[in-house]
Parts: C-alpha cells; structure tokens; sequence
C-alpha cells in the first residue's frame, strides 16, 4: 500500500512540475533550424490542399490544443479567423465533446505563417471554412 501511495505521488509531483516549467517558461525559438526547415517545407507541401485531418491533444502548456495531420507528421495547429460562434467550430466542439479521441476533417486554408509555443514548439495556423466529418465518413482529404 505504501509503494502505491509513493508511485501516486510521484506522478503528481512529476506533472506538477511539467506544468510548471510550461507556465513559467516563456515561448523560445525553435528548437533548431532543421525543425524550422522541415515544417516549412510540410506547411508548403500543404499548400494547396483544402480538406485537413485534426485531432483534440490538449497540451500541458500555452500550445493549441488541435493538432493537424501534414502529410505523415501530427503539427500542432491553431484555428484562427472565425469567431467562437462560428458553425465550423461549434460543429468541431460538439464532435470532440463526443469523442475526445476522435480524428475529424476540417476544410479551410493554411496561413503560411508559424509561430511558436511552449518551449519552442512550432505551430500552423488555419483557417476553417466548414466542418466535414469524421475521415471514416468523409472523403480524404484532398489537395483540391
């Protein structure tokens, strides 16, 4: 009883301190140039397309808490020039609420601009124009 009661309270003391670090660290730059170059170069790829897989992974800091599929790599996202009563979002909210873990397409445009989060954690912005579905019922997405 005693070992579990220690493990427990390890992993809290471990995850308070993770969330610390997050909170009291400011955004840095990225990490290296390589990780610059390469989400550049997946956000160009991307370019054209307009239908994006996402994902809900809520971070343990101030990252978004989207992530988008860019060719075979989860990137952190962030949902930008709508407001928060836009149908789009209220329909991605409703999706997530249902199923947390769910993968969901979403159609819209990436900003070609990248800022960073967290410890220096890139992020894509997009802006969505509708909400689709989950993969399994839409059609992949595209590079339309």
């Amino acid at each position: 009883m005693v070992g579990h009661r220690r493990r427990r309270h390890l992993r809290t003391l471990a995850l308070c301190l993770a969330l610390a670090a997050c909170a009291s660290a400011p955004p840095r730059a990225p990490k290296s140039a390589t990780y610059l170059r390469a989400v550049e170069a997946r956000v160009e790829a991307a370019s054209d397309t307009t239908r994006f897989v996402l994902r809900h992974n809520p971070a343990t800091c101030d990252c978004p808490p989207y992530e988008v599929k860019l060719g075979e790599v989860w990137q952190r996202v962030e949902l930008v020039g709508v407001d928060e009563d836009d149908a789009t979002l209220q329909a991605l909210d409703v999706a997530v609420s249902q199923a947390p873990d769910a993968e969901v397409v979403i159609e819209g445009h990436l900003d070609s601009e990248l800022a960073t989060c967290g410890l220096g954690t890139l992020y894509v912005s997009l802006v969505p124009t509708a909400f689709v579905g989950e993969p399994s019922l839409a059609a992949p997405p595209s590079s339309d």
